[in-house]
């Protein structure tokens, strides 16, 4: 299994295949309140991984980041539709 981390997130809601930099912006599109939004998920995904990586139960840290892979999976998967 591989584990959930912020730049693994990153990259895959960029879809690239290119490692993904550390509190990664999506590009402004001259004001575009999408991208502003983008963003702010961005970095609440990135403060909420960090909080569960911190987590002191380790069964319940590992149950879930295997949740957010699958939820992740599966909505990759639905993307790719």
């Amino acid at each position: 299994m591989n584990e959930i981390t912020t730049d693994r997130i990153i990259q895959i809601n960029t879809l690239e295949e290119k490692p993904a930099q550390q509190n990664a912006v999506i590009p402004d599109k001259v004001n575009d309140p999408d991208s502003a939004e983008l963003n702010r998920q961005s970095q609440r995904i990135q403060e909420l991984i960090e909080e569960l990586e911190n987590l002191p139960d380790d069964k319940s840290k590992i149950i879930a980041q295997e949740c957010l892979q699958e939820i992740v999976s599966f909505y990759g998967k639905g993307i790719e539709r």
